[in-house]
């Protein structure tokens, strides 16, 4: 899969900021001592977690050199901390440890989203095995039943308050905004203006919450599942439609 290009690495990279407590919402469910982040980007997750657990080894994977050589940047000779691109390298350390978890962190839909048949079929090859313990998913995925005619009230608001160069950008990519699948998908982009050549062609749903399940082999079991939306993102839509 090739690095997709980000016009715009200091917003993209502070977005990815904003809800780091609730990107380690795992911490208290698993005893893991060496946690994997794949698709680290810069590496604030990995730093946010050593900076409260430095007890702990973590990894970085990433295809992006350029975000791998911003996440090195933010650590210290002598932390248990090792970024890499080299997915073979990561597999030789982990699978010698008995208590690995793999974090797949609003990764999922990137893949899908950029890469090819081969990427996703490895993308759940790679983390679905025997040496990791745990497999940590959290990303935009939302039951089948959100593919559906759209409140006409809902429309109605987002054409009169959004960008109108923003809605034909969309639709053009994705149909129309009448659809509620159509509708929450821009809603969740639409503040991505400085990447938003980018960010309207990809695809924040590019699997439903059944698909995702049916790639999870029956030897693993789901210890924790929450589906839901984030209070920021149910707040920040409040007020773009109302």
């Amino acid at each position: 899969m090739k690095a997709e290009n980000i016009s715009n690495y200091s917003v993209y990279n502070e977005g990815m900021k904003k809800s780091l407590l609730d990107k380690i919402f795992f911490m208290d469910k698993i005893d893991a001592n060496l946690i994997v982040d794949y698709g680290c980007a810069d590496g604030t997750l990995i730093h946010f977690l050593h900076c409260l657990f430095p007890e702990y080894t973590y990894i970085g994977y990433d295809i992006d050199e350029k975000m791998l050589d911003e996440a090195r940047g933010k650590f210290k000779a002598g932390d248990k901390v090792f970024f890499s691109s080299d997915w073979e390298e990561i597999e030789n350390i982990a699978m010698i440890n008995k208590s690995t978890a793999v974090i797949l962190s609003s990764v999922i839909h990137e893949v899908y989203a950029y890469g090819t048949k081969t990427d996703i079929e490895n993308l759940w090859k790679n983390v679905f095995r025997r040496w990791f313990k745990y497999v940590i998913i959290r990303d935009m995925v939302p039951a089948f039943s959100i593919d559906k005619k759209g409140d006409i009230n809902d429309f109605k608001n987002i054409i009169k308050k959004a960008n109108s160069w923003q809605v034909k950008d969309f639709e053009q990519v994705w149909g129309s905004l009448e659809q509620n699948k159509n509708l929450v998908h821009f809603l969740l982009k639409y503040d991505y203006i400085d990447n938003w050549e980018r960010e309207v062609k990809e695809d924040y749903f590019p699997i439903t919450r059944e698909e995702l399940l049916k790639n999870i082999p029956d030897d693993y079991n789901i210890e924790f599942h929450e589906h839901f939306i984030l209070p920021y993102i149910k707040n920040k839509v409040k007020k773009r439609l109302h």
